[in-house]
């Protein structure tokens, strides 16, 4: 052969090596599309030394489709068959105090302790590698369990929201005392106030209310505290599927618009940002964040608890400054619309929340409730509920049709 007939065949091999090493690197589905290999490391919180990262699943979902791999010891797994596409990925599992405590060399109350990290909008095309940072957070036994807040169409097909209401869940197994407790609801500017890069360690709230503190409010493990805008039963009208007769606590109506029951005790308003607006400002169709918090300085204190505008502005609504280390649980639900849910208006960072819900539809009073799931049931019946500290892993959203009521979990 000559050398320009060994010229050809070497580029004939390299060519086949080079389809070859294509074909071993990616899949096909059923529908024959092709998938990549995508390689994610975990990496640990600056604060942890020596954090095993080995045998934890990493998840990607996203376009109607899940992936998972479990990494090794040095927190890397490889996702096998990865169609292209837009991903969510995520991962998260538990330790214990002591565990955090050789970690970290700090010494921390008795509990559990969530590590979890969670990435949106990851495009994936081809073969490529990604990094997931880690979050530490507590894992509390007093959650937030349901919000409903999107409204329905009553019989006349009218615009009803009287029914909306916030359910929490003793998730642990000993009975707690929430007396005291805050409930703060997240501002809802189009823009978030503050973003998540600007203020990463503080949230900042239209709404504070606190659980009375005259008395104790004991909660057994498994059972849920209802808070509520109009405890009646809003099944009477055929307007609403909740009886919220039985609510624990109810935020009175001082314009006298909403329904009150005299019989519930009321929860006590400590921050609005809207002088004219006492019961809790839901908003239909998002976003809502909800947050409850403890803390023993005085939250109505401005030299504490500061009140501000929104970044840049001088007038209008001001906000309640939070620090996220005093949030005990918080669910960030973001606004779905016809565009795609819009994950830069997140107001919680990662410590309070890695993910999110958000409504299945792009309009508002449809009657959907948002809801933790269900992780495992215990061998008395009791509900164990998710708490990853990502509600993209642990929520979702339960249409009127279902109707699932106060204290059902699944």
């Amino acid at each position: 052969m000559n050398l320009k007939g060994k010229r050809f065949s070497f580029v004939c091999l390299l060519t086949m090596l080079s389809a070859l090493s294509v074909l071993m690197s990616c899949s096909s589905d059923s529908d024959g599309v092709s998938g990549f290999d995508v390689t994610v490391y975990i990496v640990a919180p600056d604060n942890m030394t020596g954090l095993d990262l080995s045998g934890h699943t990493v998840t990607f979902e996203g376009e109607g489709r899940t992936y998972t791999a479990v990494t090794d010891n040095t927190g890397k797994a490889v996702l096998t068959g990865v169609i292209p596409g837009v991903y969510s990925t995520s991962c998260s599992w538990n330790i214990s105090s002591d565990e955090y405590t050789v970690l970290t060399s700090e010494t921390v109350q008795n509990g559990t302790y969530i590590l979890s990290g969670m990435s949106s909008d990851v495009a994936i095309a081809t073969t490529s590698e990604h990094y997931l940072s880690l979050v530490v957070s507590k894992k509390q036994s007093i959650l937030i369990s349901k919000v409903y807040y999107q409204g329905c169409k009553d019989s006349n097909n009218k615009n009803y929201l009287a029914g909306r209401f916030v359910e929490l869940y003793n998730n642990g197994d000993d009975t707690i005392d929430v007396s005291g407790l805050y409930v703060g609801f997240m501002e809802t500017e189009s823009k978030p106030a503050y973003t998540i890069t600007e203020e990463s360690d503080t949230v900042y709230m239209k709404q504070v209310f606190r659980i009375p503190a005259d008395k104790e409010y004991l909660v057994a493990p498994g059972k849920n505290v209802v808070i509520c805008n109009s405890a009646i039963d809003h099944t009477e009208s055929g307007a609403d599927i909740y009886n919220l007769l039985n609510s624990d606590f109810e935020a009175k109506d001082a314009s006298g618009k909403t329904t009150n029951n005299p019989d519930v005790p009321a929860l006590t308003l400590v921050y609005t940002a809207y002088p004219t607006l006492s019961n809790m400002n839901l908003t239909q169709g998002g976003p809502c964040g909800v947050a409850i918090f403890n803390t023993t300085v005085d939250v109505s204190d401005t030299t504490v608890f500061a009140e501000v505008y929104s970044y840049g502005k001088v007038s209008g609504a001001k906000y309640k400054k939070i620090p996220a280390k005093y949030i005990i649980d918080g669910v960030d639900i973001l606004k779905n619309k016809t565009s795609g849910v819009e994950v830069n208006t997140k107001r919680f960072c990662d410590y309070v929340d890695a993910g999110y819900v958000v409504s299945s539809s792009t309009s508002s009073y449809t009657g959907e409730v948002m809801y933790r799931k269900q992780e495992s049931v215990t061998v008395d019946g009791r509900s164990i509920l998710m708490d990853s500290n990502n509600s993209c892993a642990d929520w979702a959203v339960a249409t009127r049709d279902e109707q699932l009521q106060i204290g059902q979990y699944k």
